[in-house]
């Protein structure tokens, strides 16, 4: 994981061709419904980390209960979502989105999975960031949500800054569970834009660290499989030189 040491360092990455191509790449991408969307946008990596097995809740599945709520309530704000013009709208509408998703999720497992509030505010942005590229939304508009967004905050999208944040805003090494109330969600993401403004929006970084990201977790990946792929190797190795002939 890159980690930025200096404001300097963070704004030459974010305005690399590379970083820009990705934005532009998004912004063309195309959701055609609200039901699709709450499928690309909620992806098996983030279900998994519900850990839902861990506690022993079986008879229903993360996707199921985000789809649930998602669908409704996207459709019946997203006219509203899409004339949003200031930062401060997104976080408002981030914060009732979170706290009725946390509702559906205690609901809808029978009172068994109490989700923490910053894993309740990056789902939703995810589901933001999907949003504003229906296929109906014009280019321009688009362009314009995305600069006010604000961004899912993770071990990555929060790692990488953290030497760059207020002293005391974060632990050593954060993760989504470390924004624990709406107060520090804001401040965080206050933070963020502040440090990518004005050249950037904190979207750019975004986009820019979830292809480090998803880079670094493919990388594992491979290892992992190779590893396996060794071991497979030298066991029957083993197996075979201990055969007599």
């Amino acid at each position: 994981m890159n980690v930025f040491q200096t404001r300097e360092e963070l704004h030459r990455e974010l305005a690399l061709a590379s970083t820009q191509q990705a934005v532009d790449r998004w912004l063309k991408h195309s959701e055609p419904n609200i039901e699709t969307l709450a499928q690309n946008c909620f992806e098996r990596n983030t279900a998994r980390s519900f850990r839902f097995k861990k506690l022993d809740i079986t008879d229903v599945q993360p996707t199921a209960v985000f789809r649930r709520w998602a669908v409704p309530y996207l459709t019946g704000n997203a006219p509203t979502i899409l004339g949003f013009t200031k930062p401060y709208q997104v976080r408002e509408l981030v914060h009732d989105a979170s706290s009725t998703l946390q509702s559906a999720f205690y609901r809808d497992t029978r009172e068994r999975y109490e989700m923490d509030y910053g894993r309740a505010a990056k789902v939703v942005n995810l589901a933001l960031k999907h949003l504003i590229c229906l296929a109906h939304v014009s280019p321009a508009r688009r362009s314009a949500l995305f600069e006010i967004l604000d961004i899912p905050l993770d071990k990555y999208t929060l790692g990488m800054l953290r030497p760059l944040l207020p002293n005391g805003l974060l632990p050593r090494n954060p993760s989504m569970g470390d924004v624990k109330t709406r107060a520090n969600y804001i401040s965080i993401q206050k933070a963020i834009r502040q440090l990518c403004n004005p050249e950037f929006s904190p979207m750019h970084y975004e986009v820019y660290a979830y292809n480090i990201g998803s880079a670094q977790a493919a990388k594992a990946k491979a290892a992992k499989k190779a590893a396996a792929a060794g071991t497979t190797t030298s066991t029957a190795g083993a197996i075979s030189s201990s055969v007599k002939i």
